[in-house]
């Protein structure tokens, strides 16, 4: 029941979000990995791994991430945007 622009802006923000949680569960399941490849290598006493250590690059990363998803959902959402939702929900499947 909402309005053009409100469809076009949940697209929008449901476009960040996801993008940006994706980023961020992404680069904690792979610390977590590094953190048991580290438990390893710690066991064969081959070397010393860090998993915790965050890089400036992976904080930019997240930082950028909110202006990718928007770039990525603005097709969508100006598809979304447009769409006559009367008429299509009137016509058959």
């Amino acid at each position: 029941g909402g309005t053009r622009g409100t469809v076009f802006a949940l697209t929008l923000i449901e476009g960040v979000a996801l993008a940006t949680a994706g980023a961020i569960l992404g680069l904690l399941a792979g610390h977590a990995g590094l953190e048991v490849v580290g438990i390893i290598f710690r066991e064969a006493r081959q070397i010393n791994v860090t998993p915790w250590h965050w890089l400036p690059q992976e904080w930019l990363l997240i930082a950028v991430m909110p202006l990718i998803g928007a770039f990525a959902a603005l097709v969508p959402a100006i598809r979304a945007y447009r769409i006559d939702v009367s008429q299509a929900l009137s016509q058959p499947v």
